[in-house]
């Protein structure tokens, strides 16, 4: 999408407000349901469509719409000719990413602002769940790695670091901070939410999520040095580590007072600690901008952090090597069916078959070698003409660090099928500076009723399959 120097100027309007509440309801809603079920997520996408037939116009990009749905073709193809029906595999539930996504072309700047700021606030209020639930688990059930409300560690990671990215393009975006009383509150509400969201994504222990932050951030910061001398830019970057740090080295503590030293009340002076921290957060953020040697010293005093994600996670090294032979087990079966690829879910049942080491998981734990194997060559291109025009789109926010973020955590794990994941990054991805024009309003609808009529034969398919 992109950003249109009239509409930047204006509130959105009614229909515009609808889309946005529809949206992050469904963001909602996708989240809890994990990588998502036929009748809630075809009930979710058609009520965006219902609401995308009152929109006025719909900036599409096509170089990611149409990509997108031919993946999504190829996605519904291979399920129907592997099973007979188009209700087994991932294209059921993944018809509702071009929805949300056309919805989301559909919004003008200030909403686009608005629905990011209410993604991240749902990231911040999944965050603060998942913190009372370590601590609830701490006292009464055995201690493992955070993953509630999204349903696996890896999961929860990087929804928090998506989360956390949209939370700096809010920062970064022109204008923040005008409006009404009630966005107003929402800014200053935002304004102390950044140690929840790092705290939490710390007890995940996701090693390929801290990963993907920091790519990001360091693509983030390459973006910054636009109109900066490489002095600024080092003076951001430590502020923004320094944050990290802190707020890393608090999870740390937290997850190893429950965990290692057994220790469960210690958890909750950390929270309580946690808390005090969010409060002051702006104040503190202050100090480290006029001090500048405390940032500095922070920003070393990360290599602490790894010291302890280390110690925390000594298998790491060895999973992420499991998962580079796990490609290369996919590799081999790119040949297989190029055209519609395996199957959906028919890569473990060949991996259990063969003579490699079996890795019992659905999902090769890279993206594009996933697709290309079960879904065919085509959706696997599709996908890569995406990624590639999302580095290619020009933004002014802190788009391009949580671009390289999600794309690092695709091509090592499995984010991209968790509905809340995925879609948190299509609701947060928009303030392009790339111009694209807007569709004519007939051609609006026609899109939306398309869609919609996807949705329901999927959910029509689906109460069919039980009679």
């Amino acid at each position: 999408m992109t950003t249109d120097p009239i509409q930047s100027r204006i509130a959105f309007d009614k229909p515009q407000k609808v889309a946005i509440g529809c949206l992050v309801g469904a963001l909602m809603i996708g989240t809890l349901t994990g990588v998502g079920t036929t009748a809630i997520i075809s009930l979710l996408g058609i009520m965006l469509c219902t609401v995308g037939l009152f929109q006025r116009t719909a900036r599409i990009d096509w170089w990611i719409f149409a990509p997108l749905a031919v993946y999504e073709a190829m996605n519904l193809i291979s399920s129907v000719v592997t099973y007979g029906s188009v209700i087994y595999g991932y294209g059921a539930v993944q018809m509702i990413f071009l929805s949300f996504y056309a919805l989301t072309c559909c919004l003008n700047g200030p909403a686009r602002l608005m629905l990011r700021k209410l993604c991240v606030l749902w990231a911040v209020a999944t965050a603060a769940i998942g913190i009372c639930a370590f601590v609830y688990t701490a006292f009464f059930v055995n201690v493992t790695r955070l993953a509630f409300v999204v349903g696996a560690p890896n999961g929860l990671g990087i929804f928090l670091v998506l989360g956390w990215f949209a939370l700096m393009s809010c920062k970064l975006e022109e204008g923040e901070g005008a409006g009404s009383a009630s966005e107003s509150l929402l800014t200053r509400i935002l304004s102390r939410s950044e140690p929840v969201i790092l705290v939490a994504l710390t007890l995940t222990l996701s090693m390929g999520s801290f990963t993907a932050l920091v790519i990001g951030i360091i693509v983030m910061l390459l973006g910054q040095k636009r109109g900066r001398t490489w002095g600024d830019v080092w003076h951001f970057a430590c502020i923004v580590l320094s944050k990290a740090v802190v707020c890393l080295v608090v999870g740390f503590l937290t997850y190893l007072a429950a965990e290692r030293a057994q220790a469960p009340i210690l958890s909750v002076v950390l929270v309580l600690y946690l808390i005090c921290l969010t409060i002051i957060w702006p104040r503190f953020q202050s100090f480290l901008e006029s001090r500048k040697l405390v940032s500095v010293i922070l920003t070393f005093a990360g290599a602490f952090c790894v010291l302890l994600a280390l110690v925390m996670r000594p298998s790491s090294l060895a999973t992420f090597a499991e998962r580079v032979h796990m490609m290369a087990n996919g590799i081999g079966y790119l040949g297989d069916n190029p055209l519609t690829g395996v199957g959906p879910l028919q890569w473990r049942m060949l991996n259990l078959q063969d003579a490699d080491t079996y890795f019992n998981t659905y999902q090769i734990h890279n993206l594009f070698i996933h697709v290309g194997v079960e879904l065919g060559l085509i959706a696997m291109v599709a996908l890569i003409v995406i990624a590639v025009r999302l580095f290619i789109k020009r933004y002014k926010q802190a788009q391009h660090g949580e671009d390289a973020a999600f794309l690092f955590h695709v091509l090592t794990d499995t984010g991209f099928f968790y509905v809340g994941v995925t879609g948190m990054f299509i609701l947060t991805a928009g303030g392009s500076e790339t111009e694209v024009k807007p569709l004519p309003k007939a051609a609006s609808k026609v899109l939306f009723a398309m869609l919609g009529l996807a949705h329901v034969a999927i959910l029509g398919a689906y109460l069919m399959s039980f009679m």
